[in-house]
């Protein structure tokens, strides 16, 4: 299942961020997941659809991000 969301926060020296999907659970992702996306280039605040995986026990759910639906330098040059 994909769902939208946006960058809630990066932690780029440690490679992991979070994301908050349009419903406001937060999902954990890592660099190694990420489908066809530069960490590098991701930002707190960009749009990005992505699919998860099953809640499993008390951490977070992790999400594979799949795109980047808007990012936030995409809004500031419009």
């Amino acid at each position: 299942m994909k769902l939208k969301g946006k960058i809630k926060k990066i932690e780029a020296g440690r490679g992991f961020g979070y994301i908050t999907s349009k419903d406001g659970r937060d999902f954990f992702f890592h660099r190694t997941h990420l489908e066809g996306l530069d960490f590098g280039k991701l930002q707190a605040g960009d749009e990005v659809e992505f699919e998860f995986d099953e809640f499993r026990g008390p951490t977070t759910p992790k999400a594979l991000v799949a795109t980047i639906v808007r990012a936030v330098s995409q809004e500031s040059q419009s």
